[in-house]
């Protein structure tokens, strides 16, 4: 399954859940929590969401995004496929996926985490194309 693929198909999956946040205790759940609580907010969401399509496609450069949206903070997933990276965002009502640069008009990425299927490595200054810098 291509990249693109596998990011809406774990999106979707994500998108059965309902958001709600975490207030000022902020825990990230693991994926396993996500399912069983059935809710969770945009960074257990993401994680779930990064993990459900690595599943799918684990040859692709997945990456955590943590960024600034109008409403404050937010996460979601990236995923370079060839020379363009996609975007999706697991959180309802967020949309399907698309290509850069149309969203970067309303986020402002900071930091991203690589994923590699078990973990998420180095936080690091965000990057739009390729490993985070």
């Amino acid at each position: 399954m291509q990249a693109r693929e596998a990011l809406r198909a774990a999106m979707a999956e994500c998108h059965a859940f309902q958001y709600r946040p975490d207030g000022a205790n902020d825990y990230w759940q693991t994926p396993q929590e996500t399912a069983a609580r059935g809710h969770g907010d945009c960074e257990d969401l993401a994680v779930f969401c990064i993990s459900r399509a690595f599943t799918r496609c684990p040859t692709a450069a997945w990456r955590l995004v943590i960024g600034d949206v109008p409403a404050g903070r937010h996460a979601w997933v990236e995923v370079q496929e060839g020379e363009t990276v996609l975007w999706g965002d697991p959180a309802p009502g967020y949309g399907q996926p698309i290509e850069e640069p149309q969203w970067y008009a309303w986020r402002t990425p900071l930091w991203a985490y690589r994923f590699d299927g078990e973990r998420f490595l180095d936080k690091a200054q965000y990057a739009p194309r390729g490993d985070a810098a």
